[in-house]
Parts: C-alpha cells; structure tokens; sequence
C-alpha cells in the first residue's frame, strides 16, 4: 500500500509530538545532591533521580532514584538504601520508630547485605531469610558471638515477644532470648532441640541464663561415657540445666519438671496474719531499646499477700520483678512495665 501525502503528514506530526514530550527533570542538591555526585551521579548505583526531595516523619528528607534510595538527617548525613531493605525498613514506620540510617547499605557476609541505624538497630537481608530487624541487647549479643559471619549467620525473623516480658529473635543457626532479669544468650544444636521439646522458656527450664560453653564435672562413672577434658557442652537456664555430651552425642538435662510458673505468689509466713491482697499488672512496658512493647496490658500479673497492704503491695511487685523488670510512675524504663494495682481485704495466698 503507498501511503498518501496527508497520511505521511500525518505520521510526521504524530512523531514530532512523541519526540518532542519533554522528560521529567527532578531537582537533587543539599546533602542528598553531594552524596549522589559523589557516588557518580547518573553513572552510580543509584541511576537518575525518580522524584524530587521530601520530608519524611521525624525531620528526614528522602529522594529516590532509578535504584534505589538516598536518606538524610542533619545528625546522620545521607545514606544509600535499596529493596527489601528499604522496603522491611518502611514497614517497622521508617525513621519514627525504628531510626534512620547511620550507614550505607553495605555487604554482610555470605553474600548478605545490611543498614545500621541510630537506635542500636540494623536490617539484615540475605538470599534465603529475606529482610529482617535485629536491635538492642539482642543484636549486641549476635555481634558479639560473630553476627552474620559465625554459627548463628543471619536471622529468620524479626525480634518477637517471648513469655514474661523477654524478647527473641530466631537465626539460621540457632536463637536468641533476652529478659530483664536475665540478659540475652544464645541457645542452639542439640542443646536447643531438647529445650524446644521441654517448651522453650515457658517450659520445665526457663529462660537461658548463660550461652552454651564446653564442661565437665571430672566424674569418671560410666554415665557419661569415658573420662577427659571437656566432654560436654552446657547451658544453664533459670530452672535447671542441659548438658549435651559431644562424644555419646546424648543429652541430659536436670530442669524442674513440675513447670512452676514465675509468677507464683509468694507465701506469706504462717506466723504472719493473712489479711489483705496485692495484685500488680502490667500497664505500659518497653523494648529494651525504649519502643514500645506489644505485651497486653494486665496481661501479666502477680500476687502479694500480707498483714497490711504496703507489706502485700512490696511482695506482689517483688515477685513480678522476679520475671520482668517494673518502673514506680508512668513513664517505663527501657525493658521495663509501669503497673496497676488491686487491693482486696482477703488472702488469696493460702
């Protein structure tokens, strides 16, 4: 088919217009224009900017690019963030709450990646766990045995309430608990496979109170196999303890078994009249790293009974402090509940 003058008109103009549609021109100066020209402008990771400069909750200012990220605070500078990073990072609500960048997104090991922030908080990624939060006495205790590089590698969650106030986070090659009263350790292998089948902390052991650690008691009987330096490893817990023996790869734990829980009132003496009642519950609680808890609040209370109500108020907030840690006032510290109080005129200890 030929095609007529008017149509060829036509087609010209047609392309005229397309070609002549200007391309969007996004503005990057400050902070976020130093750092992108300093990466290489265009030519960087980056790309070209996708949108103008903008605030965001909690005095930052973010722009993005054809690849990803820059992020800016007067008091951290820009940093560069991608993916699922960035995408986990706007999930737990960006600056406020979790905190802002303090580096780039740089390289873990095992092909990893990961962002630090201002609150003693990072993101990790990797190919098979994804994205995901680790921060405060938890994060500290991972760093501390090796992080993404040792035998924990990276973690498989983000960090979860656990039982009584603790917090946990789960990693590829074990798990971290933390509680007030008892700090962060490390369980994991088979040491961890027999406290998950006596129910982790709410179990006949409680809460790890050490990380695992090579023992041996020096007895030569044949329960535990021949004699010799370091047959074992060991973690404590609040109740008990397990021993794993390397050699016989068989454990042993000696726990409580009758799976007291830690909230059990305290008994008044029996030459100490029982009159008055003091239960103490949990209000507002903390994140060790001073966020604020999911815990329900009066979901977690305990007991004191006594002859007057100061003596049972003393015991109720005792024993809850033999589980979680209790700040007098409104305002909790960090890792710690305010509490509400009941007083009855009976004994509901005996």
């Amino acid at each position: 088919m030929r095609l007529t003058p008017n149509i060829v008109n036509v087609l010209s103009f047609f392309v005229l217009v397309v070609t002549a549609c200007p391309v969007a021109a996004y503005e990057v100066y400050g902070a976020i224009g130093e750092k992108w020209r300093a990466l290489g402008a265009t030519s960087s990771v980056l790309g070209a900017p996708t949108s103008n400069e903008g605030g965001i909750s909690g005095g930052g200012i973010a722009q993005s690019f054809e690849r990803g990220y820059l992020i800016y605070t007067p008091s951290t500078g820009a940093h560069l963030m991608f993916g699922s990073i960035y995408e986990k990072w706007k999930s737990l609500g960006g600056g406020i709450p979790y905190g802002f960048p303090t580096t780039d997104e740089l390289p873990g090991a095992r092909d990893g990646r990961f962002n630090d922030f201002n609150k003693g908080n990072s993101i990790y990624w990797s190919t098979p766990t994804g994205a995901h939060a680790v921060y405060g006495f938890i994060r500290n205790k991972w760093r501390e045995l090796g992080g993404d590089a040792a035998f924990l590698r990276y973690p498989t969650t983000d960090e979860l309430p656990a039982s009584n106030g603790g917090r946990m986070s789960e990693f590829e090659g074990g798990t971290i608990y933390w509680h007030p009263t008892t700090g962060a350790h490390s369980v994991y292998g088979r040491i961890l496979q027999e406290w998950t089948r006596l129910g982790r902390e709410t179990g006949s052991c409680g809460y790890p109170t050490i990380d695992e650690r090579d023992f041996d008691d020096g007895r030569v009987t044949g329960e535990y196999g021949a004699g010799g330096n370091k047959r074992f490893r060991r973690t404590d817990f609040t109740k008990g303890y397990i021993l794993w023996s390397k050699a016989q790869d068989k454990i042993y734990q000696e726990c409580i078994n009758d799976r007291t829980p830690m909230t059990g009132a305290p008994q008044t003496p029996s030459s100490e009249p029982c009159l008055v009642s003091v239960t103490v519950a949990n209000k507002l609680c903390l994140n060790a790293d001073g966020t604020k808890s999911s815990l329900t609040p009066g979901g977690t209370s305990a007991v004191g009974c006594g002859s007057s109500a100061q003596i049972a108020t003393a015991r109720a907030i005792a024993s809850f402090q033999s589980f979680s840690c209790a700040t007098e006032g409104d305002t909790p510290k960090p890792g710690c509940c305010t509490l509400s109080q009941e007083t009855i005129a009976s004994c509901l200890c005996r």
